[in-house]
């Protein structure tokens, strides 16, 4: 038996624990980038909405302002999807969005009927697109505007007794037309003023001619009867220009419809400035002087059968009432 396989070979001994290899360095620049990015963007996230939160507290307070009458709720203001904060750097606002409430309340002045008063705003939407920040808020401008309001029976109803209110005192036409219902018939898509009690009544058919709200007499009836046409162009015209509104400054009428709570009305308009549109909205409210009564139409003179007490309002213009203008309703719905 041979010595090399009669004793087995020996392993080789090590003292202490088998040798580890150094683990590899990993850089933690990834890491405190991932962290930065992370922080950006809380920040702007942060920052897009206190923008937004400021925009839209500013505009309800502005809207809460500018309203005569206590809203019943806050405006709903909506400002897109865009982020804010890019157009605040551009001086922009791509979009922006606005419900309004009704607020619109219609009172009488020492219980007379035929002093009608008229606060508040009627329930609007505004959409603006592509609006355009100045130096100043009065240097906005509205790429696109579109108002939609709704204008109730009541007002109507008011709108027109100011408006004769307003009419000289000696105008028989304007004595024997007492409005005293304005009754909507969305079906037919109509509105009937009812005289004296319902002995008589027009019915009107809302149309909208170059931008613009006309009241267009489809009948004429008395006692249920209708009348000749003759009487039905004389009493019916005598209505129509208490009715017809001019719209404000920068805005035409683009649809009308007839709906169970009176009209509704979608104003529009391009490149609307807000100054321009905010000046047509004064001076269509200034109010009229007790007294004072104008013309409404007419051969341009002043005193047009009022023994020259007339004020100096143009012929062919807006009379203004006890309530403004002939556009007032509209006015409300654009303020």
């Amino acid at each position: 038996m041979s010595s090399q396989n009669y004793y087995p070979q020996q392993q080789p001994q090590f003292s202490g624990y088998p040798a580890q290899q150094e683990p590899e360095k990993k850089s933690k620049a990834p890491k405190i980038l991932a962290i930065i990015v992370i922080i950006v963007l809380l920040l702007a996230l942060i920052a897009e909405f206190g923008a937004r939160w400021y925009i839209k507290h500013e505009i309800t307070n502005a809207m809460t302002e500018a309203s005569d009458s206590r809203m019943a709720e806050d405006p709903k203001v909506s400002l897109g999807t865009t982020p804010v904060l890019f157009g605040l750097v551009q001086r922009s606002l791509p979009h922006l969005e606005v419900e309004v409430p009704s607020s619109i309340d219609v009172s009488y002045e020492d219980n007379d009927p035929n002093r009608p008063v008229i606060t508040g705003m009627p329930r609007t939407h505004i959409t603006g697109k592509k609006l355009s920040m100045g130096e100043n808020p009065e240097d906005m401008i509205f790429g696109e505007l579109t108002v939609d309001a709704e204008l109730p029976k009541e007002v109507m109803k008011a709108e027109m007794i100011a408006n004769q209110s307003g009419q000289s005192g000696d105008d028989l036409m304007s004595q024997l037309l007492q409005v005293n219902d304005v009754v909507p018939s969305p079906k037919d898509q109509t509105l009937e003023v009812q005289f004296s009690g319902g002995l008589a009544s027009i019915v009107m058919s809302p149309k909208i001619e170059q931008g613009q709200l006309t009241m267009e007499v489809s009948a004429v009836k008395v006692f249920g009867q209708e009348l000749p046409d003759v009487l039905a162009e004389t009493l019916g015209g005598a209505v129509e220009d208490s009715v017809d509104q001019n719209t404000p400054g920068g805005l035409e009428a683009r649809d009308v419809r007839v709906t169970n709570r009176g009209l509704q009305i979608s104003l529009h308009g391009t490149d609307v400035h807000i100054d321009e549109l905010q000046n047509s909205l004064n001076e269509a409210g200034q109010p009229q002087q007790d007294g004072q009564d104008s013309p409404r139409g007419g051969d341009g003179n002043n005193d047009a059968g009022n023994d020259g007490a007339g004020d100096d309002t143009p012929a062919g213009e807006d009379r203004p009432g006890a309530v403004g203008s002939g556009g007032e309703i509209f006015n409300r719905a654009a303020a």
